[in-house]
């Protein structure tokens, strides 16, 4: 599969355990195994310090957080550097284990640079196995759908309306959007709606709304819609009207999909429920965020993503999104359009809440309305903060 895939890929599998880190490194050519000497509460503790200095804007790069990227990639890349750079590798396929599902890897570093600035990265689950086999059509045309607006324990999502209109090409000469497709908002994204752009066989759905996630049970687990109303997830995974076999991209842009705490719940499980879930019902790829994310910077990322892959389809979306986010941690990230109105309010713009079951709304309004971080500027998006929650997993072509 590595050998057809191209691209340099290969796949790195970690298993712990109480003592240790393994790390296994399959190539076209070979397979090798590492260990890393850390234990499963010691790796723990480490990937909890990691997220708090990712996730507080107000903490010192240099000081609070580069610290723990370099200790991380001293246990999750350094014991396979060597192997890496003999196999020539492009592309990494990660398979986490454990609480290793929180570990956002583009911000691991080695002291120099960032693994992003290094590697396109993807996430591979066992769901993925059968979608990498498939060769797929690389013209793109996107549905949008999105909620602005506040709901009963919910906030409103401001920013959302311009981040569609940015991607989304809606007429002949739309000076906003940059790839073809339909957007719709609020009142005009409930469940017909939804099912009636499934029927539509766009390639990409990108849905920016809240997602609760209660892990354990796909009852209380539900996608708010724009009119209020829920899909659970027990209703997503049961219905053929929520087949997903044309998608070759689900964007998740402000869903939680893939928060947890390794201290919690150890097993990091529902890092990947949605996602793999939405694979099994055909879905070949998924885009998600491993906390709430920034709105401002995010639409930015998004339309940087989009323009990216329309302007060369034959790009992987792997390196669609390694070039989104090296725009933002580079400073050449610009908006288009509505979008850039957005962009300009600088980082300071509110985070999505945390809508995890035992989360905390009051702590979460906290937050997306405190005051800004010391050198939290328009376009100022080179804190990892904002470009290294994007998880995209599955197939990645």
């Amino acid at each position: 599969m590595l050998a057809r895939l191209g691209h340099g890929a290969v796949l790195i599998s970690t298993i712990v355990t109480e003592d240790r880190l393994h790390l296994i490194l399959t190539t076209p050519d070979t397979q090798v195994a590492r260990q890393s000497p850390i234990g499963q509460a010691e790796l723990n503790r480490l990937i909890v310090a990691f997220r708090q200095a990712l996730t507080n804007r107000h903490a010192d790069l240099e000081t609070d957080l580069l610290p723990l990227a370099q200790q991380l990639h001293g246990v999750l890349v350094a014991p396979i550097a060597a192997d890496l750079a003999q196999a020539r590798a492009g592309t990494l396929m990660w398979s986490l284990d454990a609480g290793l599902r929180y570990v956002p890897l583009a911000a691991l570093h080695d002291g120099a640079r960032w693994l992003i600035e290094q590697h396109p990265l993807a996430l591979y689950t066992l769901a993925a196995r059968e979608n990498l086999r498939e060769d797929l059509d690389g013209a793109w045309r996107v549905a949008g759908l999105g909620v602005s607006r506040a709901h009963p324990g919910f906030s409103a999502l401001d920013a959302v309306p311009a981040e569609l209109d940015g991607i989304i090409i809606r007429a002949p000469g739309d000076p906003n959007g940059v790839i073809e497709g339909e957007l719709h908002l609020d009142d005009d994204f409930d469940e017909p709606r939804l099912k009636a752009m499934l029927r539509a066989g766009y390639p990409v759905l990108h849905i920016a709304s809240h997602f609760k996630l209660n892990p354990g049970d796909n009852s209380a687990s539900f996608l708010l819609l724009g009119d209020g109303s829920r899909l659970a997830l027990a209703d997503f995974e049961a219905k053929t009207a929520y087949r997903l076999d044309h998608i070759d991209q689900l964007t998740l842009s402000a869903c939680d999909t893939a928060m947890g705490n390794p201290e919690r719940s150890g097993s990091g499980a529902e890092v990947e429920s949605f996602g793999a879930l939405a694979q099994k019902r055909g879905a070949k790829g998924v885009l998600a965020t491993l906390w709430p994310v920034a709105d401002a910077s995010t639409g930015v990322l998004m339309q940087t993503l989009y323009r990216a892959r329309g302007a060369d389809p034959t790009l992987t979306k792997a390196d669609a999104l390694r070039q989104a986010q090296l725009s933002l941690l580079q400073g050449t990230g610009a908006a288009d359009g509505a979008a850039a109105a957005t962009a300009a309010g600088g980082c300071a713009s509110a985070r999505r809440p945390l809508d995890v079951a035992d989360g905390d709304p009051a702590a979460a309004d906290a937050r997306a309305t405190g005051p800004a971080a010391p050198g939290d500027t328009a376009c100022g998006w080179g804190h990892p903060y904002h470009w290294a929650p994007f998880v995209l997993m599955g197939n990645w072509l």
